[in-house]
């Protein structure tokens, strides 16, 4: 027997699943059999993905607010040195 999917895994797996129907490609594999290899139901899926996105999304935030605040500090830094 496979090893049981995680909840990233099953999340990304629903996540390709709905950009395969939105790009209108051929889809293998639907929602059911990705929750059922997973073990779990429909609705815990849908619930790992949307807490999967929504971490994923927190962290892009904040990676573009570190990347902000390193090219102020470099801006701040490169002013001082050509003084």
């Amino acid at each position: 027997m496979t090893e049981p999917l995680s909840p990233e895994e099953v999340a990304i797996l629903i996540r390709a699943r709905q950009i395969q129907k939105d790009k209108g490609l051929i889809d293998d594999m639907d929602i059911s059999g990705i929750c059922k290899a997973a073990g779990v139901s429909r609705k815990t899926g849908y619930q790992w993905a949307e807490k999967h996105l929504s971490a994923a999304a927190r962290e892009q935030k904040g990676l573009e607010e570190r990347l902000a605040r390193l090219q102020s500090e470099y801006d701040k830094l490169k002013q001082d040195l050509t003084r």
